[in-house]
């Protein structure tokens, strides 16, 4: 039957008249010329927020639902709505749930909301095919968003690295660089970078004369271009550090550019800095930067320092610092950082100072999404200890 509004005032009337469900269906039958049962009249009473004669005599003059929302009665509602919905897999309208417990449509309304505000996800599923908006309690109320795995498995990127190998000083560990690039080559490395201080120079500081074996910017890239590791396949690419730049700085010579020029397998990429572009567009950006001044207490200070000082959009997705003799790898602002280490000694110079010199090398694997993004880095250090039989590993 269709109820306008004429016809629910007239019922709401009756009810207030105190006539009986069973005397109000009789009554209405007869003046509408229909049948209507009292189990009719009691559903569009519930339906429509009608109460009963006896609800009306309770109340006196006025029946305020919202009153009754603290009742066990309305509690009760609440809790056995919220038992269907957790156990069904259905969807369920406002007037399926008035029809299922008997209670009108803003009662039920009024019970989802209070579910809602317990706690309990109450969601809606907008205008089902028409049949208007459907309620049902959503179990995962804070969805887990999805990562595509397939982002870490992108290409991979393998390449040793090293730095400050100071070679013509006493304490220079040509042992220790052999064995290195020995391993890079059974582990199948094509690239090696190198964070600079390729040689050891002369006057960088005051008594360096004294640790050194071979003296003279021609006599040192000699020694560097008749001693350092030549294996087929591998290419070494190196910048220059503040030792390789001293000859520079006394007589403008570019000791790195010699020592490429005379060996075809070393590539120079400039003096102290360089960006190196990576992966299959060379959308990665990686760089290999050797700084100048002394190391401080805390060996990852400095590194912070460096990457917190670049500006946005000047940061470089890998970095690699020479210059410090230490051997750190860290992540900060997103940049994986990394102190090369050193293959030399701890010098006098170094002693007098307390400075430590960690030895060792580097072979790292990278892995990049489709973008060029580092979504794996995996930075494997190779140690080395100063007067411990080292030299049977490099035999």
């Amino acid at each position: 039957m269709n109820w306008n509004d004429a016809k629910k005032e007239l019922l709401e009337k009756l009810a207030k008249q105190g006539l009986t469900d069973r005397e109000m269906g009789r009554k209405l039958s007869g003046e509408w010329k229909t049948s209507l049962s009292s189990e009719a009249v009691r559903k569009a009473r519930l339906r429509y927020d009608i109460p009963s004669t006896s609800e009306y005599v309770r109340k006196e003059k006025v029946y305020k639902p919202e009153e009754n929302e603290s009742s066990g009665d309305f509690a009760n509602l609440s809790e056995d709505i919220q038992k269907l919905l957790k156990r069904s897999k259905k969807y369920f309208s406002v007037n399926e749930l008035a029809d299922k417990f008997d209670k009108g449509p803003a009662t039920i309304q009024r019970a989802l909301d209070q579910l809602s505000k317990e706690g309990y996800s109450i969601e809606v599923k907008k205008d089902v095919v028409g049949g208007g908006d459907k309620f049902y309690l959503n179990r995962e109320p804070y969805p887990t968003p999805t990562i595509a795995i397939h982002n870490f498995f992108g290409e991979e990127i393998r390449f040793g690295v090293i730095g400050d190998t100071q070679i013509c000083n006493y304490d220079e560990r040509l042992d220790i660089l052999n064995c290195l690039y020995k391993i890079y080559e059974r582990e199948g490395i094509k690239h090696v970078y190198h964070a600079g201080d390729m040689i050891d120079g002369e006057n960088v500081y005051k008594g360096q004369k004294y640790e050194l074996h071979t003296i003279g910017a021609d006599n040192q890239i000699a020694y560097c271009v008749k001693n350092y590791p030549r294996i087929k396949g591998i290419t070494t690419h190196f910048i220059a550090g503040n030792h390789d730049d001293s000859y520079w700085k006394q007589i403008g010579l570019r000791v790195g550019e010699r020592i490429a020029a005379e060996r075809p397998d070393m590539d120079y990429l400039g003096t102290m800095e360089a960006d190196i572009r990576i992966g299959k567009q060379g959308m990665c950006k990686m760089r290999l930067h050797h700084p100048s001044g002394g190391s401080s207490y805390a060996d990852s200070y400095q590194l912070q320092k460096i990457i917190e000082s670049y500006t946005g959009g000047t940061k470089p997705q890998i970095l690699f610092v020479g210059h410090y003799h230490k051997a750190l790898y860290d992540v900060i602002r997103n940049v994986h950082g990394v102190l090369v280490g050193c293959v030399e000694n701890q010098t006098p110079f170094m002693r007098g100072r307390h400075l430590r010199a960690v030895l060792g090398g580097w072979l790292v694997s990278v892995r990049l999404d489709k973008n060029g993004l580092v979504r794996r880095f995996l930075p494997e250090f190779f140690p080395f200890f100063e007067g411990t039989g080292d030299e049977e590993i490099s035999s």
